[in-house]
């Protein structure tokens, strides 16, 4: 007797997705991504004297594309013995005749970056497996450029500060921005978090130059709308109207905060903000650090434990907002270690835009920056800013006056007179 058709269709159909989920353990998207992660370690870092000297030889035995892949792999660390091997290696290169300089290189290299940007940036959401591994492939290899661009960039950013070339300077820093922004928020890299660093590594080099290069108010406006324009502002916007905004970036950059963070901010929610509680505590964590940051980060973390148990954010979303603004405020003199610290690519590309400006102006005035020694003792009961001038707020009033030297002095204005919206006046 002959078994009906559906039945014999029913055992084909479960013997292929058999085979097929058997098929899926062994050469699926685990062993997939592990092979391209793997693929991308293998990119030499010479980091021995005996490496550093074969990309001299290279270079005078004329080998300038070889060269340029050793230069491009090297991890950037802030050593003066660095910087000099690259000064050098670069003068070589030079001194080689080739058609092909390392300046044409960084030129190729900063005007594909929006190319690069587009393809290694994922464009939607992404339907796991088989959108991932398609996804994985297509980026693999501009992953690799990224990465090398990223490396060479940040020591190009160094050079030219230490040469104090400014257009050089902001060239550079906005192509590694850019550059670091792609790298973090490629689909590859959220199960890869060693590039951390090359995002920590560029930002802190940007940092460290604006001491150093004296830099008009168009360039300093370039590096600022730079910082900005690299921070995922979609997917922020939607945290923050997700998780309710603490809103100390309103206070900071008022006058550079792009229109979709004030929109933002002004509409969301605030039952968990309280900002009389808030600002009281962070000035108290300021006086609380030690200098130069011995045993800073425990009260940092305490305080934001604390904040959180307070202000009723939960969830990591919140914790990581409420980490980045207490951050921001607490620690903007000694950025330069926090990135060595807690290299956090996410952090230090947020926090970037109000340390650009306010490190800027700094130097356009001719001031040093301010060191966390020189930051006053504060009375909790009347809550100053970081010159000891009164923050001026109350619980009743929406007009905060607030000194420009803290926050952001990016007016020329010797006060501002920032509007806080509606809902965020509520008080304990």
């Amino acid at each position: 007797m002959r078994k009906p058709t559906w039945r014999l269709s029913l055992l084909a159909l479960l013997g292929f997705a058999l085979i097929a989920l058997i098929a899926f353990e062994v050469f699926g998207p685990k062993r997939h991504v592990q092979e391209i992660l793997a693929k991308l370690e293998q990119i030499e870092q010479p980091t021995t004297p005996q490496a550093l000297s074969k990309r001299y030889a290279l270079a005078t035995e004329g080998h300038p594309d070889r060269l340029l892949a050793w230069l491009t792999a090297i991890v950037p660390v802030s050593t003066p013995e660095y910087m000099q091997d690259y000064e050098a290696t670069m003068s070589v290169y030079r001194a080689s005749g080739k058609d092909q300089t390392v300046d044409d290189f960084l030129g190729r290299q900063k005007g594909i970056i929006h190319d690069l940007t587009q393809a290694a940036t994922d464009p939607g959401p992404v339907h796991y497996p088989f959108d991932l591994i398609a996804g994985l492939e297509m980026n693999l290899e501009v992953l690799v450029q990224l990465k090398r661009a990223a490396h060479l960039l940040s020591l190009e950013t160094k050079s030219a500060a230490q040469h104090g070339q400014a257009e050089r300077f902001v060239d550079s820093a906005n192509a590694g921005l850019v550059t670091a922004a792609t790298l973090q928020n490629s689909p590859i890299l959220a199960a890869h978090d060693a590039y951390c660093e090359i995002t920590s590594v560029i930002t802190q080099s940007v940092f460290d130059g604006l001491s150093t290069v004296n830099l008009s108010k168009s360039q300093i406006n370039r590096l600022i709308h730079t910082a900005h324009s690299s921070q995922c502002p979609n997917n922020l916007a939607n945290a923050l109207e997700g998780e309710g905004a603490i809103a100390i970036d309103y206070f900071l950059e008022p006058a550079r905060l792009p229109t979709f963070y004030r929109t933002t901010v002004a509409s969301t929610s605030s039952r968990y903000f309280d900002l009389e509680y808030y600002l009281r505590h962070m000035q108290r964590g300021i006086a609380a650090i030690d200098q130069p940051f011995n045993g800073g980060w425990e009260n940092i973390v305490n305080l934001q434990q604390e904040l959180l148990e307070n202000s009723g954010r939960k969830g990591i979303i919140g914790r990581w907002l409420c980490r980045r603004r207490v951050l921001s405020l607490l620690l903007l003199p000694n950025f330069e270690t926090i990135t060595e610290q807690h290299a956090n690519a996410r952090f230090a590309l947020h926090v970037l835009p109000t340390a650009l400006a306010i490190s800027a102006f700094d130097t356009q005035q001719g001031r040093p920056p301010m060191s966390l020694d020189e930051l006053p003792q504060t009375d909790l009961q009347s809550p100053t800013d970081f010159d000891g001038q009164p923050l001026g707020f109350t619980t009743t009033s929406n007009t905060y006056q607030i000194s420009s030297s803290v926050l952001g002095l990016l007016k020329e204005e010797p006060r501002l007179q920032i509007e806080i919206p509606r809902g965020l006046q509520q008080s304990r």
